[in-house]
């Protein structure tokens, strides 16, 4: 893969995490500071339920988020690359995996502990190619947002 393809697939991977801050903590997850598990779950399902009806939306030029589910404490995101193969997304991942890991980890937990799900949940993005194929996932919990230095 070319260098300056390379580049603007790392630009467009740190525009779409800055896009996953903004999503993930909108109002809808203002029902989280309950403390129940229950809670927790219809929140996150109401989340998935209400992000569907507006997917699949073009993050950017080579990144759509396809959809949302919602599996107990769990959010999962669902994004697809226009442009890369399955294996394609794999190989960019190991270029840049420690980097992507870090900035995602770093918005997802930064944001205001009182309302945030990753106090008691968990958010999975996967990212497929353009083959449907999953490339890669990255897992965030609550033992990840403690780990910030």
């Amino acid at each position: 893969m070319e260098l300056k393809r390379v580049l603007k697939l790392v630009n467009d991977s740190f525009l779409f995490i800055l896009f996953l801050f903004i999503i993930s903590h909108s109002n809808l997850y203002a029902q989280t500071s309950d403390d129940t598990n229950s809670s927790l779950t219809e929140t996150l399902k109401s989340v998935a339920e209400e992000m569907n009806k507006k997917l699949p939306m073009c993050i950017t030029r080579n990144i759509t988020l396809i959809s949302l589910m919602a599996d107990k404490n769990t959010l999962i995101y669902n994004y697809s690359y226009t442009k890369l193969s399955s294996e394609e997304s794999k190989k960019m991942y190991r270029d840049i995996k420690e980097e992507l890991e870090s900035k995602t980890i770093q918005f997802q937990c930064l944001f205001d502990r009182k309302v945030n799900p990753l106090n008691k949940g968990t958010i999975i993005t996967n990212f497929y190619g353009n083959d449907n194929q999953l490339g890669y996932s990255i897992k965030i919990n609550k033992v990840d947002c403690d780990n910030i230095k």
